[in-house]
């Protein structure tokens, strides 16, 4: 009888081992002949047919994928504003590091290069790209965020009134400038809250059909922004707390003694508007 030998130890773990690596690569075997020790049979092969399947074959009806495209909303028409406030509250902040670099435990000295870079932290870019056409709930939150941004880059106001004078931190100009960077930093805590929440608005609300540029909507948009730029930097201010309401505007063109018309008031201080196509709405206000 003829003496049939077994495949040694060492080939079994080393098929299962490329098995194993084969799986965990990820391809997909076609199944082949099996391979083993016996000696293949002599005799005919014989292929029995198989029987169809009396169970008919399971089918599925696909189920729609997930919907990627959302209705717009908007905060899709306000992206270009969130985007302008985000820029805005982080050159503020880079702002805020200079300055605090330069203010000594016994003196304040700001050099010209710290000057320019106050200058350049008004959040103008936030005001210029607030679109007319906003409704009232909308209006007062985008309106928080541009207030938060302007009232935080005016409490730098005085950096520039120095003028690159060293200045004893007893001096009472000083004295007033660090408690409006105080202010300042109160209103830089409450600004990511209030930029969540207009954004959070803005996601619930249809997309925003911008007012034209000589409307009712664009004088009113203008004269509001003022107002913020009036009460955080004029009349010798360094930034004030936020307004969290609209203030009414009412329009009525009146004369004064001088003969100059005024086209009505907002907060109780008369405004004058006027439109050119080259700069949109000009406003004044006769605060100080």
């Amino acid at each position: 009888m003829q003496k049939r030998s077994r495949p040694a130890p060492t080939a079994a773990v080393l098929v299962l081992a490329i098995a194993a690596a084969a799986l965990a690569a990820g391809c997909t075997a076609r199944a082949g002949s099996a391979t083993g020790t016996s000696e293949p049979s002599s005799g005919p092969t014989i292929t029995a047919p198989v029987p169809p399947s009396s169970v008919p074959p399971r089918t599925e009806t696909p189920r729609p994928g997930p919907t990627t495209d959302a209705a717009p909303t908007a905060a899709d028409s306000l992206a270009v504003f969130f985007a302008a406030a985000r820029a805005d509250d982080a050159r503020i902040r880079a702002t805020a590091r200079t300055i605090n670099r330069e203010i000594g435990p016994t003196s304040v000295y700001f050099s010209r290069a710290t000057m320019n870079t106050v200058k350049a932290s008004a959040p103008r870019r936030t005001a210029r790209t607030m679109p007319a056409g906003m409704d009232a709930d909308l209006l007062r939150a985008t309106m928080i965020v541009y207030s938060d941004l302007a009232s935080r880059a005016a409490a730098f106001n005085q950096v520039v009134e120095f003028a690159s004078e060293v200045r004893p931190r007893t001096d009472p100009d000083v004295s007033r400038f660090l408690d409006a960077l105080g202010r300042g930093s109160l209103v830089a805590r409450a600004y990511p809250a209030d930029l969540a929440a207009a954004q959070a608005l803005a996601a619930t609300k249809p997309p925003i059909l911008p007012a034209g540029f000589q409307s009712r909507a664009a004088a009113e948009l203008a004269i509001r922004i003022e107002l913020v730029k009036l009460a955080n930097n004029g009349c010798n201010s360094s930034g004030v707390p936020v307004l969290r309401y609209l203030p009414s505007i009412v329009w009525k063109t009146t004369m004064t003694p001088a003969g100059d018309r005024l086209d009505g008031s907002i907060r109780g201080i008369a405004f004058q508007v006027a439109f050119t196509a080259a700069n949109g709405w000009t406003v004044g206000l006769r605060a100080c």
